[in-house]
C-alpha cells in the first residue's frame, strides 16, 4: 500500500477509502495537531445547524483495499497495578485471546486457549462473553458455571479471516456479525444475524437488496451494508448503502431497521426525506436518547471532513457537527448529555515516515492525535493523550482506552514508539492515568439495572 493514501480508521482497522460525496454544511476550524505534553484546553466553536435535504454528486468508480495491522514485536512492557477505585471488570484481547480482569489480582485471567479470537461481546446482563473465531462463536461464563456449545459459523476461506465485529442484543436472543470494513467484493457477507436458539436459521446478508432494502432507481443489487446496532429490547438497525451512492469522497448511508421476525430491512422513520448525515459508524446516544452517526469523507489528503449527526429520538430533531481534516475513529457520549469522547487521527499517512503510533503497533502508520473531551455547550475541546478505542464505564467516571505510552522523569504519560499496545484507564474527574495490561479492544462488563 502506497503512503499517502485517503484512510479511513474504523476502530484501529484501515480501510483505504476511494469513495465519495460532499455534503454543505458549516465547519469547525481546524484544531492542532502536536500531540500536548499535558492536558489543554482550548475554546472552539461549535456549529449546529439543521438539517435540509443534500444532493448527492455524480457517482464515480470505486475500489477498496483492505489493510490488516502488523503483529508488532516489542519488548515487555511491566503493567503498574491499578491505583483507581471503583473500577467495573473489563474482557480486552490479547494475541488473539480474551482475557478478564476485575482489577483484584496482578494478572488477568485468560478465558481462550485458541488464539484465534477475532472479536468479543458482552451479553447485556454482563454474565456471559461471546467469542467469534472466524467460523464459530464460542461462549464464557463470568458469573456462573453455566456453560454453552460453541454455535457454527458458515463462512469459508476469506470470509472467515475478515475482522468481524460483534453486538449482543439486549433480550439475549440474537448475536449479529458485521463486517468492520466496507464488504465492497462482490458475494462478500456484510452481516450475519444469527438466533441463539436456532443458528442453523442465520440470516447471511450480503446484498441488502435481497432483503428489502431500496436503496437505488431500480432497485438494482449493489447494497453494502453498514454498522448495526440495537435499540431498545430487540430493535435492530443499522446503517445501508450502494454502489450507487458512493463517489470520490465517500459513500451516502441510510438508516434502516432489519425487522428480525419478517426477516427484511424497512427505512428507519428518522424523517428520511431530510436525509441522514450519512456516515458508516452509528451508536446509541447518550441514555439511549439519540443516536449517532458519522463518517468521514475525503478530496484528498489534504481535504477531508468528519460529518456527524445526533438524531433525537423523542423529538426527532438532529444536530449536525464537522471536523475540518480529522478523521473521527469513535465519538463517545459521555453521561451529561452535551459532551463527547472523540478518538480522532489524521486521514493520510506520511510518505516514507515511520511514526510512533505505527512502530509500536496502534495503527498503520496514520498519526493519532490525542483524545478530547468536546463540550457542545460550551464550545470546547480539552485534549487529553493519544488514544484510539474509548469506551466509557458503566458509572460513566472512567474511559478505557488503547494507546502506547510511557511515563516521562516529571510521571507525564507521553506517546512512545518503546511501548507496547495496552490498555489504559483515565479518570474523567481528574484526567489521571493508570496503565494496566497489554492489550487491545476493551469493554467494560456491562452492569445491570437494579
Amino acid at each position: 500500500m502506497s503512503k499517502g493514501a485517503s484512510i479511513s480508521l474504523i476502530s484501529g482497522l484501515c480501510l483505504l477509502l476511494l469513495t465519495g460525496c460532499n455534503l454543505p454544511s458549516k465547519s469547525f476550524p481546524a484544531t492542532s495537531t502536536p500531540i500536548p505534553p499535558l492536558i489543554t484546553e482550548s475554546l472552539l466553536p461549535s456549529p449546529t445547524i439543521t438539517a435540509t435535504n443534500l444532493p448527492t454528486q455524480e457517482p464515480e468508480a470505486v475500489t477498496t483495499q483492505q489493510v490488516f495491522l502488523p503483529i508488532v514485536e516489542m519488548p515487555a512492557q511491566s503493567p503498574s497495578a491499578p491505583t483507581i477505585a471503583g473500577l467495573t471488570p473489563i474482557a480486552f484481547l490479547r494475541q488473539g485471546d480474551l482475557f478478564f480482569t476485575d482489577f483484584t489480582q496482578p494478572e488477568a485471567q485468560k478465558l481462550t486457549q485458541s488464539g484465534d479470537v477475532i472479536s468479543f461481546a458482552w451479553s447485556h446482563d454482563g454474565t456471559e462473553l461471546a467469542t467469534f473465531h472466524g467460523n464459530k462463536i464460542c461462549f464464557s461464563a463470568i458469573s456462573s458455571s453455566t456453560t454453552r456449545e460453541c454455535l457454527p459459523v458458515q463462512l469459508e476461506g476469506v470470509q472467515a479471516q475478515l475482522e468481524r465485529r460483534m453486538i449482543w442484543s439486549p433480550d439475549g436472543t440474537v448475536i449479529v456479525l458485521w463486517n468492520a470494513v466496507n464488504p465492497w467484493d462482490e458475494n462478500a457477507i456484510g452481516w450475519i444475524v444469527l438466533p441463539l436458539a436456532d443458528p442453523a436459521s442465520a440470516a447471511y446478508i450480503e446484498d441488502p437488496i435481497d432483503w428489502g432494502a431500496e436503496l437505488a432507481p431500480n432497485n438494482e443489487p449493489g447494497g453494502i451494508t453498514g454498522m448495526p446496532t440495537f435499540i431498545e429490547e430487540h430493535r435492530l438497525i443499522g446503517t445501508l448503502t450502494h454502489r450507487w451512492l458512493c463517489g470520490s469522497g465517500g459513500c451516502h448511508y441510510h438508516l434502516f431497521e432489519f425487522d428480525l421476525e419478517q426477516r427484511i430491512f424497512i427505512p428507519y422513520p428518522n424523517k428520511p426525506d431530510e436525509g441522514w448525515s450519512e456516515g458508516i459508524s452509528i451508536t446509541p446516544g447518550y441514555a439511549g436518547k439519540s443516536l449517532i452517526n458519522f463518517g468521514t469523507f475525503y478530496q484528498g489528503c489534504e481535504a477531508y471532513i468528519t460529518f456527524m449527526d445526533i438524531f433525537d429520538l423523542e423529538t426527532e430533531s438532529r444536530e449536525i457537527y464537522t471536523f475540518e481534516q480529522e478523521a473521527l475513529s469513535a465519538i463517545v457520549p459521555l453521561l451529561e448529555g452535551q459532551k463527547f469522547i472523540l478518538a480522532r487521527s489524521a486521514g493520510c499517512s506520511t510518505e516514507n515516515t515511520q511514526t510512533w503510533d505505527e512502530t509500536c503497533g496502534l495503527t498503520q502508520g496514520f498519526d493519532v492525535y490525542t483524545l478530547q473531551v468536546w463540550d457542545t455547550a460550551q464550545g470546547s475541546r480539552i485534549d487529553l493523550q493519544p488514544g484510539l478505542h474509548p469506551t466509557l464505564s458503566p458509572g460513566g467516571k472512567f474511559v478505557a482506552f488503547q494507546s502506547c505510552l510511557l511515563q516521562d522523569a516529571s510521571g507525564v504519560w507521553q506517546p512512545s514508539e518503546e511501548a507496547r499496545l495496552s490498555i489504559y484507564i483515565m479518570s474523567l474527574t481528574d484526567y489521571r492515568i493508570v496503565h494496566t495490561f497489554e492489550g487491545y479492544m476493551p469493554a467494560w462488563q456491562p452492569v445491570s439495572a437494579p
